[in-house]
């Protein structure tokens, strides 16, 4: 959220309310609300090639069943009844799985708005998400993108060597002789541990 100095303590309170205070069932009618726009969302997801091959990379980075690996968008959450969604949220929204960040702020000031205001959410099951190993290999392409081909290729990047990389993908992002202007992009994506850099290219067949 992004607010002006007068106001971050109506946010805090606003979100703290939302996420310590179950829904009641007249207000039910929100998910269906929202699960037609995440459908829209979905769909031009699913037909935006360079989103699909970000996907492909990283699972061919770190593997299909490791976090990293995963697709940024399931479809399969369309899928999920009310019932599932309280239950997801009533699980996961707990005080141990809660973090702050802020800026603009100090953190004495930031601190008391949180102690203030979610002092009432109830603690649940740690969430703590498995490390994504670099394990290289490859993933090909799964949908019918109007006869574009959509291809990559990355590299491993070690967490101390992030700024390097981000230098050096600004450096190529101006282009490079030989490849025609807006076919080939350069990308740099950093984790906590990890990260992988490399060049997104497309065209016809």
């Amino acid at each position: 959220v992004q607010c002006t100095d007068d106001h971050v303590n109506d946010v805090v309170t606003t979100v703290a309310d939302y996420l310590c205070n179950s829904f009641n069932s007249d207000k039910f009618y929100y998910f269906g609300e929202n699960l037609n726009a995440a459908k829209v969302g979905l769909n031009a997801y699913n037909a935006d090639g360079s989103a699909q091959l970000e996907d492909l990379l990283h699972e061919a980075a770190y593997g299909e069943n490791s976090p990293l690996g995963k697709p940024v968008l399931n479809s399969a959450c369309l899928n999920a009844a009310t019932c599932d969604i309280m239950s997801y949220r009533g699980n996961t929204f707990a005080a141990n799985n809660l973090v702050v960040t802020g800026t603009g702020i100090s953190h004495d000031n930031l601190r008391a708005l949180v102690d203030a205001n979610f002092s009432s959410m109830k603690s649940g099951a740690k969430i703590i998400a498995a490390p994504s190993p670099f394990v290289g290999g490859e993933t090909k392409v799964r949908a019918d993108l109007s006869g574009v081909t959509h291809a990559g290729i990355a590299f491993p990047v070690s967490s101390g060597a992030a700024s390097a990389f981000a230098v050096l993908a600004n450096k190529f992002s101006a282009g490079i002789d030989g490849v025609p202007k807006n076919a080939m992009s350069v990308f740099h994506n950093q984790f906590t541990d990890s990260g992988i850099f490399g060049f997104k290219f497309h065209g016809t067949a």
